[in-house]
């Protein structure tokens, strides 16, 4: 299931940008005895050096409910922007959405800091349904990723 995902993302997301990553992760509880997975893959706009708008897609299956998870992150250096003005853009194009500001202390000092606002949404995508999944609701995913990285 997870290998055809990652090609159809791989497929749609293709014109939209660079994939930097797919990294597979595997987490073992030693408490619960339980195991679990995701897949990850990094997305930037273009090889621009320094740049700091990209996306990040997680995997993660449901292996109980045989479904899987996509999440789509998009993270954003904050400047000079205005924290409504940028809500109204993104309620445009995903109305069902979580924003997430980060603030990073590089050196203790409060001048000293990178702050960043992180949007994601997420879908289910059913496993019985993976050969037949219509391409609409990738394209729909990447034409989303494609409109937020490039605010």
């Amino acid at each position: 299931m997870l290998d055809h995902l990652v090609s159809k993302i791989d497929e749609v997301l293709t014109p939209v940008g660079i994939i930097t990553d797919v990294i597979l992760r595997t987490d073992r509880s030693i408490l619960e005895g339980e195991e679990s997975h995701e897949i990850e893959i990094g997305l930037i706009q273009d090889e621009t050096i320094g740049q700091t708008t990209f996306a990040t897609i997680h995997l993660y299956p449901l292996e109980e409910t045989n479904q899987c998870e996509v999440e789509v992150e998009v993270t954003y250096p904050v400047g000079n922007r205005s924290m409504t003005s940028f809500m109204s853009l993104v309620e445009e194009i995903v109305p069902v959405s979580a924003v997430t500001e980060k603030i990073r202390r590089l050196t203790g000092k409060p001048e000293a800091m990178e702050t960043y606002w992180i949007v994601d949404f997420n879908f289910i995508v059913n496993a019985d349904q993976i050969e037949t999944i219509e391409d609409n609701l990738f394209a729909d995913m990447a034409d989303k990723i494609n409109r937020l990285i490039r605010l």
